[in-house]
């Protein structure tokens, strides 16, 4: 069961970064950024949710320190910054497709060719 939800998973990621290139492809450049926002808005809610539960007061905070020490604390923040780890990687998809647009020869030479009918 777990090799299944894996493959999905896989297959769901992939998919959603092949949409990302193809958003990050057209000519207005917010689209590709859709993507990011959202996993980034849906992370941080899951993120306030879960920490805001096992720190429900500051004296909930202070108890995980003290029971925890500083690689308590290391480990939360390497578990924000994994989570966060999608959002990074939709991110250099959409700054690299967006690099491979911009450079695109075709679509310089149509622009150049309406500037150079709007000058004559």
């Amino acid at each position: 069961m777990s090799i299944v939800l894996i493959i999905i998973l896989a297959v769901s990621t992939i998919g959603i970064g092949i949409l990302e290139g193809y958003l990050s492809m057209r000519k207005n450049k917010f689209y590709g950024l859709l993507i990011p926002a959202i996993f980034f808005i849906l992370i941080s809610v899951f993120l306030l949710v879960n920490i805001g539960d096992a720190f429900y007061s500051v004296k909930g905070f202070g108890q995980f320190l003290s029971s925890y020490g500083q690689t308590g604390l290391f480990a939360l923040i390497l578990k924000i910054g994994f989570a966060y780890l999608i959002v990074i990687l939709y991110l250099v998809i959409y700054f690299i497709c967006r690099g491979i647009y911009n450079n695109h020869p075709s679509d310089n030479k149509k622009e150049m060719d309406k500037m150079l009918a709007e000058d004559l």
